[in-house]
């Protein structure tokens, strides 16, 4: 999609969106047979002594953590009560401040628990999974206290911008499935409101948010209930309940009406309480600049740094080997350029052989077959956002089907006038093949244990994406040159969003500072720059993800090309690579020179 959107999230999105590790459990005697709206009993201290081996402590945790989230639940699994989750609380998620304060001490009792373990005993899988949960832990462990520093919300990632999408990509199986849904709405201000808390606690440390980037925040709420009537979850519910065979029109009716009620009574309010809360607490942040203004700022910056790229890199040795690389890019530009003074007009609008959505991704799943190994024989089908949600979402975009329906895959392009002139190979290659689509069905279908179902590394997942669009060029039909061209001006812009976003969000640069260096490319629009610099203000380390991501793959690459000479078979190398699926870089690096 279009970097100018500045988000590509939604893949993992359910994941980030509430996915914690810590050891909250639900309390099976306290907890109703029926499923019910609440907050869910927290275990204390909890020894976990009832698990006596890792896969069956490391099933308990994606159980525990699974349940934790409708949402996430729903879109973990079609089916819960075949992994043993039949009691669970309908709820967006608990963000309550006695379960933040709390999640020391079970980050704590988790680590424990797994120390427990003769780690020579394990198989190979349960070593790569033992190395990934001890990674995370201690590094959520080392930051916990940075809570006040986190924020789920945000003008394009945050839940605000989209818990929309999610809810309005809710999957109707069955029926419950649909009371399910009509009673989370039902949670969504309960939610808000522990949200808000945490802000007022922002508020009052000194560490609220922008007032540039709350106005984004309170524009984009606006938008969204400007027209309670006729709000997008209404129609895109109806469309839902409409295609449902196995209910009578009196039912369809009927949920309908309880729906349109509960956007009215439930979720309209819960927005309108955000607007009304960011609104009285604007100004009270004294920070205008990104992270490296405020206290401590810096500190956190580096875990957002690790935890969105895997990388283990320093923040300074990353962005050395980013201006590396951008050079390295220039100069191959220029040199292309300069012997072919057509490029620059055809990177303004490349004609690509092909246009049509099922054409590509067919071209693209027989092109790869010579670099990337088989995938598992899976469907998948391309469908047009609803037209209600074309203004409030990226360009396309795939989510992750559960992982007991792995079959069930979609991608969806946005067919707003506003994206018609969108490249849509490589971002079909991004979202498909051998994009996310292939690898996340490529690493299901590896059986990986359960736990690492709800662990996140978007620098994997979205490096990978990365990496394969960059490929995906050599596969087009477009004209050897203009298709290195391209590759090369997408590093391009890639590397100079992560230097500003290191810039802002590091050094402190202020707005006077970013435009000076976007000068030094170039881009010297009043708008573009602020938008750039809101953008990283707003939501830092997000776009490292993509590149940083991408360019550990590439190192990745290189050192075993180097190491194997003519023995480097590039189709081995994907397979390693999608055979040890999401993990930190440095676990994948020992893995690969085993």
């Amino acid at each position: 999609m279009k970097k100018k959107n500045f988000s590509r999230y939604l893949l993992c999105l359910f994941m980030v969106l509430v996915f914690t590790l810590s050891g909250c459990s639900l309390n099976k005697e306290e907890t109703p047979e029926e499923t019910t709206t609440g907050k869910p009993v927290v275990s204390v201290n909890n020894d976990y002594s009832e698990y006596t081996t890792f896969k069956d402590f490391t099933e308990f945790m994606f159980k525990e953590n699974a349940a934790k989230s409708t949402l996430n639940l729903h879109y973990t699994l079609s089916d819960p009560s075949k992994y043993g989750i039949d009691d669970y609380i309908i709820q967006i998620a608990d963000a309550s401040l006695e379960l933040i304060k709390q999640q020391e001490q079970d980050l704590a009792n988790y680590i424990s628990k797994l120390k427990s373990f003769d780690y020579n005993s394990l198989s190979e899988e349960e070593k790569l999974t033992y190395d990934m949960l001890i990674y995370d832990l201690e590094l959520e462990q080392d930051y916990s206290d940075f809570y006040l520093y986190n924020s789920a919300l945000s003008p394009t990632i945050g839940d605000n911008a989209q818990l929309p999408v999610l809810l309005a990509e809710y999957k109707f199986g069955n029926e419950t499935d649909v009371k399910n849904y009509i009673a989370l709405l039902g949670t969504l201000e309960d939610y808000f409101k522990d949200l808000i808390v945490l802000e007022n606690l922002k508020s009052e440390n000194g560490l609220f948010m922008s007032d540039s980037c709350a106005d984004s925040i309170i524009s984009q709420c606006q938008e969204f209930i400007s027209e309670p009537e006729s709000n997008y979850l209404i129609g895109v519910f109806d469309e839902k309940i409409d295609s449902m065979n196995d209910l009578d029109d009196a039912a369809k009716a009927n949920y309908k009406e309880q729906n349109k009620n509960a956007v009215l009574s439930s979720v309209i309010p819960a927005y309108e309480t955000l607007i009304n809360s960011l609104s009285s607490l604007k100004g009270s942040g004294i920070n205008a600049s990104g992270l490296a203004g405020l206290e401590n700022g810096k500190e956190y910056y580096k875990y957002l740094v690790s935890t969105n790229t895997g990388s283990s890199k320093s923040v300074e040795e990353i962005e050395s080997i980013i201006k590396s690389q951008l050079g390295s890019d220039l100069r191959d530009i220029i040199s292309l350029t300069a012997t072919n003074s057509n490029l620059f007009d055809e990177l303004e609008n490349p004609k690509f052989t092909l246009s049509d959505p099922i054409e590509i991704l067919e071209d693209l799943q027989e092109k790869i077959k010579a670099d990337f190994p088989e995938g598992p024989e899976t469907t998948y089908e391309v469908k047009y956002v609803n037209k209600s949600l074309e203004d409030n979402i990226s360009p396309a975009f795939y989510l992750t089907p559960p992982i007991d329906a792995i079959k069930d895959n979609v991608i969806y392009i946005n067919g707003s006038e506003k994206y018609s002139t969108m490249n849509l190979y490589p971002t079909l290659a991004h979202e498909g093949y051998p994009g996310h689509l292939y690898q996340v069905t490529y690493f299901s279908n590896t059986e990986p244990m359960l736990v690492r179902n709800i662990l996140n590394y978007p620098g994997y997942v979205e490096g990978w994406a990365t990496y394969v669009e960059m490929i995906s060029y050599d596969y087009s039909g477009l004209e050897s040159d203009l298709a290195l061209a391209l590759k090369l001006n997408s590093s391009y812009s890639l590397a100079i969003y992560c230097l500003v976003d290191i810039g802002v969000n590091y050094y402190a640069w202020d707005l006077d500072a970013t435009a000076k260096f976007l000068s030094g490319y170039s881009i010297t629009e009043e708008e573009t720059i602020k938008e750039i610099f809101n953008a990283m203000v707003a939501e830092p380390a997000n776009y490292l993800s993509y590149y940083v991501g991408y360019l550990e793959f590439m190192e990745l690459r290189n050192y075993s090309m180097e190491t194997l000479g003519d023995d480097f078979d590039l189709k081995e190398f994907h397979k390693q690579i999608l055979e040890i699926g999401p993990a930190p870089f440095s676990i994948i690096a020992e893995r690969l020179n085993q």
